[in-house]
């Protein structure tokens, strides 16, 4: 069987809400566009201060520890099924979750970045089997 063989025979349940939902239950996928979230996050000035210092320094900064750990986890719990049930990670995507925990990042990018800063859709999710010589995106000392 080739490869397109196997995603033809998958298509269904790949266009099928009923499968995702099933896939990762207690995780929502809205049948509508959603609703910009209100944050709860709202980062310390040293937290501030520190991501405005790696940007000028390195050019990026690392949200992670601005963020609420259980919506990390959640995400690498949603990640890992997905990647588990043979689809590519960005399949992830389709869940409800993720997008709302990027509706919060604007309360930890405006500070660093500047009022007019923008979050894009473009957005992508990395992979990375543990033990592999896979390039990492982020630095090895940010913590990623």
């Amino acid at each position: 069987m080739s490869i397109n063989d196997d995603w033809n025979r998958r298509l269904p349940e790949i266009e099928s809400r009923d499968y995702w939902l099933n896939l990762c239950p207690g995780f929502d996928i809205s049948e509508s566009r959603l609703m910009m979230y209100q944050s709860s996050v709202d980062p310390k000035r040293d937290q501030v201060v520190a991501a405005v210092r790696q940007v000028i320094e390195e050019g990026y900064f690392s949200p992670i520890e601005l963020l609420p750990s259980q919506d990390c986890l959640d995400i690498m719990t949603l990640v890992n099924q997905v990647v588990r049930a043979g689809y590519p990670a960005p399949f992830a995507l389709v869940y409800d979750k993720i997008w709302q925990m990027l509706a919060t990042l604007r309360n930890v990018l405006e500070p660093v970045l500047g009022e007019r800063c923008c979050i894009t859709r473009d957005v992508w999710i990395y992979y990375i089997r543990a033990g592999t010589e896979e390039p990492s995106p982020a630095k090895e000392e940010s913590g990623w």
